[in-house]
């Protein structure tokens, strides 16, 4: 591994750091032969290494055990419904973004969220049900979700993304049963189906 400018640091320093998060044993003994080369003294291995902890500092931190503890809650079919919100509501202050994805992919591949099973979560959501309202509306619409997340309070939040978690996995099961268009307009028509 000789890089030659800083872009192909950065590049080789995140495509490593992927690979070793899927314990891709190459990329392993590649980081740690950099390592040993950059203690040796190498300019080239320090400056890689250097370049390789700005990027695991500015990656996502691996799953935490609540956001674990809230996927397996939603693993299982037979959860009421009050505990899946409140394993869905839990996600914004112990998860990340790829926890609130498989938190969506979850409930898409789980119990058929119907009309009655969703009104069952607003019942539940209480005082927050119109911030899940919002939220399964707006499922998909990052930045309409950022901009009302700004203006609700603190508790408001985890049932915005609640709704945002059942309205995708609702779009997830359409799709599954043959329906295209909630995932988007053009999805149909790029498939072939119009």
């Amino acid at each position: 591994m000789k890089p030659t400018n800083v872009s192909t640091l950065r590049q080789d320093a995140e495509e490593l750091a992927r690979r070793a998060e899927l314990f891709d044993q190459n990329a392993m003994a590649l980081i740690d032969m950099a390592s040993k080369n950059a203690a040796a003294g190498d300019p080239t291995a320090r400056a890689f290494c250097a370049e390789y902890d700005r990027v695991l500092a500015e990656r996502p931190k691996s799953m935490t055990r609540e956001a674990a503890e809230a996927l397996t809650i939603l693993k299982d079919s037979r959860t009421e419904p009050r505990d899946v919100l409140a394993a869905l509501t839990s996600l914004p202050s112990v998860g990340c973004n790829d926890d609130v994805l498989a938190a969506c992919v979850l409930l898409g591949v789980g119990t058929e969220l119907t009309d009655a099973y969703i009104a069952t979560l607003c019942d539940a959501a209480g005082s927050y049900r119109k911030a899940f309202e919002a939220g399964y509306e707006l499922a998909g619409d990052s930045d309409r979700m950022s901009e009302i997340a700004q203006t609700l309070p603190a508790g408001a939040v985890g049932f915005l993304c609640a709704g945002h978690c059942v309205g995708m996995g609702r779009r997830i099961q359409a799709a599954r049963a043959g329906e295209l268009e909630p995932l988007g307009a053009d999805i149909g028509w790029e498939l072939g189906k119009r």
